[in-house]
């Protein structure tokens, strides 16, 4: 239809910036192309925490920006964690 790529990113990328490299990925010669995502609940429950059927209590229209939301959330979790960690092998060793 736009005469470009059409990408299909099958996967929610950990980091905002990879996402955006992916949509990058569809145009080709000055041709807009198209980008889709198609995800997994099993997935999303498996590395970002989402529980199985949440995004059914999202409106459509505003699942995209839920999802933003709960990877950044997850991410400022595990950094979190691992500054955690840090502090305590820092105390551990002095």
């Amino acid at each position: 239809k736009n005469g470009g790529v059409h990408v299909i990113q099958a996967f929610l990328s950990a980091d905002r910036s990879e996402e955006i490299q992916v949509q990058g990925r569809t145009a080709r010669q000055g041709k807009k192309g198209s980008y889709q995502l198609i995800l997994l609940e099993t997935d999303l429950q498996e590395h970002f925490g989402i529980p199985i059927g949440m995004k059914d209590t999202i409106p459509h229209k505003e699942i995209y920006q839920w999802l933003c939301d709960s990877r950044d959330e997850y991410q400022e979790r595990h950094w979190q964690k691992i500054m955690e960690n840090l502090e305590n092998a820092i105390e551990k060793d002095v």
